[in-house]
C-alpha cells in the first residue's frame, strides 16, 4: 500500500464517491441563434424561396428598403501590432503601384516593392525596399494614407486594377506573411496612424454598399443565389446600422472590425476565391441604382432591412436548434424586428452539418466550471422560449448544487450553441475524493486527487466558504480568466433585487488568476459573481454565481483534535465542507 510504516491510520479518512468520468452534452445548431439562420436560408433557397421571403421569415418586423449606402465605412484591419508590411500587387495587367501620402507629402512605390510602417516614438515611420522593406527611409508623420492603382481615388498610382497586400509582420516574418493567402484589399484607401501604446492603427475606408460587402466572407459562395442575396442584404443592413450610430468607435477608430466581432471581412480574397463571381453577382443584384466606382457600379443605393425607418442590425448565425432565439434572452434587450421563429431546416442533417453534435467534457473540467469538488449529475433546469438551455445545474455527491447560464456553459465547454437536447454521463465512473479545491481524475487509483484543471475559456469563480457562514467571517474568492491575461480588472458584484452592484475588485496576475477577500457584514443571503467589463463598461464576461447565507456572529472555537467513532465531529475534520449553491 501507500501507507508509511509505523504511522497511525488516519482516524478520519476523506470520503469518496463514484462520479462519471465525463459528461456528454448533445445539442443542435451553431452560433448565438439570433436573426437569420444561414443553413436555414440554404434550406429555404433549395426549396425555391426568394431572398425577400427568406428575410421576411427571419426578420418579420423589418422592411426591405432601398437606402443611400454609398457611404465611407471604416474597417479596422489591425489587431495590436507595432509594425505592418505593405505591398502593391496587380489585380490584373500592370496595376499594383502604391501612393504613400505622409502628412500630405506623396511618394509613389512600384508594384511588388515592400513597404514597412512602424510606430517610432509616437509617429509612423515609413521605409521601403529590400527583403524586409527597410532599405530606405520614406518619411514619418502622424498620418499615412495609402492609395493604390485602379481605385476610386488612386492618387498618382495609376488606373490599372491593383490590390494592396497589408499584414502585421516583423523583420523576420515579412516574406512569410506577405507570401501567405489573405489580407489583400481591392477597394478604398488605408489610413495608418500611431497609437499611444506603441502600435499602429490600420483602417480600410471604402464604400459600404458594394465595395465593403463584396469582401464580407460570411457564407460560402457556392450556395444558391437566393441565400447569397439574403446574406448580402443582411450584412449590408448590419453595417449600415453600425455606421448609422453616428460616430466612430474611439477604441478602434473604426465603425466595424474585420473579425467575427462584427462580421468577417476578407477583402479581395472573397471576391477572387472559387465561386467569388456568384457572390459578386448577389451583391450587385441587391443594389438598386448605378454610379461609376471601382467596384463596377459604384451604386449609391442598395437594399437593406429597416425598422422604424432606421437600418436594422440584422444579426445572423450559422444555424439554430430548430427555433431562433429572442435577443432579450441572449443579450438582455429586445429588438422589434426579430424574435423566435421556427427554423426546421437547421434540424435537417442533409442541409446542416451541425444539426446534431455531441461534446464530451471531462469530470474535472465540469467540476471546476461549477466550483464544486466533484459532479455527480448535470441537467438543464431552465430553457428559453426557443428551447435553448437558459440554466444548467450541477449536483455534487455532497448534495451541494451550483448553476451557470447556458451562455457560460457554451463558452466554458466549447459548445457550438446553447441548444442542448440531452446531458448524460459518458463512460465509466471514477472514485473521487470529495474535498473542496480538488477534482477527480479519470484513471487514477481510488482516492487519488489532482489540482484543479487549468482555467477554461471565460471567467471562473471559486470560494473557500461553506454555503452557511457566520456574520463577520472572512470569505476568500479566487478564480481565473482564460485565456490568461494579466492586469485585467475583475469586479465582484452582489445581486441586490434584480440588479447587480459592484462591491469589490481585483486585478489578474500573469497567469490570469485573481483573489479577493472580504467579510460578511450582517445576516442575510448574499449572491455574488465576478465580471469583466469592456471599455464601455458593459458586461464582457461573467462567472458562475455563488450564494452565501449568513447567520450568527462568528465565534472562536478550538480546532477539532479527535474524531468520533464512525465519523467526524465536524465537517472540517474530513475536509468536507459543502460548496456554495448558485442561483440565477
Amino acid at each position: 500500500g501507500n501507507s508509511v510504516a509505523g504511522a497511525p491510520a488516519d482516524p478520519c479518512p476523506p470520503p469518496t464517491a463514484e462520479v462519471p468520468v465525463a459528461f456528454d452534452l448533445r445539442g443542435s445548431g451553431f452560433g448565438h441563434g439570433v436573426g437569420m439562420s444561414q443553413y436555414g436560408a440554404l434550406g429555404q433557397a433549395r426549396a425555391g424561396a426568394t431572398s425577400a421571403a427568406i428575410l421576411a421569415h427571419y426578420y418579420p418586423g423589418a422592411v426591405l428598403t432601398p437606402a443611400q449606402v454609398d457611404v465611407p465605412i471604416r474597417v479596422s484591419l489591425s489587431n495590436g501590432s507595432g509594425s505592418f508590411a505593405l505591398r502593391g500587387e496587380p489585380a490584373q495587367g500592370d496595376g499594383g503601384s502604391l501612393s504613400l501620402s505622409i502628412d500630405g507629402n506623396e511618394t509613389v512605390v512600384g508594384p511588388n516593392e515592400i513597404v514597412r510602417v512602424r510606430n517610432a516614438g509616437g509617429v509612423v515611420a515609413v521605409t521601403r525596399g529590400g527583403a524586409a522593406g527597410t532599405d530606405a527611409a520614406v518619411g514619418q508623420g502622424s498620418n499615412v494614407t495609402v492609395r493604390w492603382s485602379g481605385t476610386r481615388d488612386p492618387g498618382s498610382a495609376g488606373g490599372a486594377p491593383g490590390v494592396v497586400n497589408a499584414t502585421q509582420a516583423t523583420d523576420a516574418t515579412v516574406a512569410t506573411r506577405l507570401g501567405s493567402d489573405g489580407h489583400r484589399y481591392r477597394y478604398g484607401t488605408l489610413e495608418i496612424t500611431p497609437t499611444a501604446n506603441g502600435q499602429v492603427r490600420v483602417i480600410n475606408t471604402l464604400a459600404l454598399g458594394d465595395e465593403y460587402i463584396l469582401g464580407v466572407a460570411e457564407m460560402p459562395s457556392s450556395w444558391p443565389a437566393a441565400a447569397l442575396e439574403a446574406q448580402a442584404i443582411a450584412s449590408r443592413s448590419f453595417a449600415m446600422a453600425k455606421y448609422g450610430r453616428g460616430r466612430v468607435d474611439p477604441a478602434c477608430g473604426c465603425h466595424v472590425s474585420a473579425t467575427e466581432n462584427d462580421q468577417v471581412f476578407a477583402g479581395w480574397n472573397k471576391e477572387k476565391s472559387a465561386g467569388g463571381g456568384a457572390w459578386r453577382q448577389a451583391v450587385m443584384s441587391t443594389m438598386t441604382s448605378n454610379g461609376g466606382g471601382s467596384a463596377g457600379t459604384g451604386a449609391p443605393t442598395g437594399l437593406i432591412l429597416t425598422h422604424d425607418g432606421k437600418p436594422a442590425t440584422a444579426y445572423f448565425h450559422s444555424s439554430s436548434g430548430g427555433r431562433t432565439q429572442d435577443p432579450a434572452e441572449v443579450w438582455g434587450s429586445s429588438v422589434g424586428f426579430t424574435s423566435v421563429v421556427d427554423d426546421p431546416w437547421s434540424l435537417d442533417p442533409a442541409i446542416n452539418p451541425y444539426a446534431n453534435w455531441t461534446v464530451s467534457v471531462a469530470q474535472q473540467r465540469v467540476a471546476q466550471v461549477f466550483g464544486l469538488p466533484a459532479v455527480s449529475n448535470l441537467e438543464v433546469t431552465a430553457r428559453t422560449a426557443s428551447g435553448a438551455a437558459k440554466e444548467i445545474r450541477a449536483t455534487a455527491p455532497t448534495g451541494a448544487t451550483a448553476a451557470i447560464t447556458g451562455s457560460t456553459a457554451r463558452s466554458a465547454f466549447g459548445l457550438r450553441s446553447t441548444h442542448l437536447n440531452a446531458i448524460g454521463p459518458s463512460g465509466a465512473t471514477v472514485s473521487a475524493v470529495v474535498q473542496p479545491g480538488v477534482t477527480p481524475v479519470a484513471g487514477q487509483p481510488s482516492g487519488a486527487i489532482t489540482p484543479a484543471a487549468p482555467p477554461l475559456p471565460g471567467l471562473a469563480l471559486l470560494s473557500d466558504a461553506a454555503p452557511s457562514v457566520k456574520v463577520g467571517a472572512q470569505v476568500k474568492f479566487s478564480g481565473a480568466l482564460s485565456p490568461a491575461q494579466s492586469r485585467v480588472t475583475v469586479y465582484r458584484q452582489r445581486k441586490i433585487g434584480k440588479s447587480w452592484q459592484i462591491v469589490g475588485k481585483a486585478r489578474t496576475n500573469a497567469k490570469g488568476e485573481y483573489k479577493m477577500a472580504f467579510k460578511i457584514p450582517e445576516k442575510g443571503n448574499y449572491t455574488y459573481r465576478t465580471v469583466v467589463l469592456n471599455k464601455k463598461k458593459k458586461l464582457k464576461l461573467a462567472s458562475n454565481e455563488l450564494v452565501l447565507s449568513a447567520g450568527k456572529k462568528l465565534a472562536q472555537k478550538p480546532a477539532p483534535t479527535s474524531c468520533k467513532k464512525g465519523g467526524c465531529d465536524c465537517p472540517d475534520c474530513a475536509g468536507v465542507s459543502a460548496l456554495p449553491v448558485a442561483k440565477s
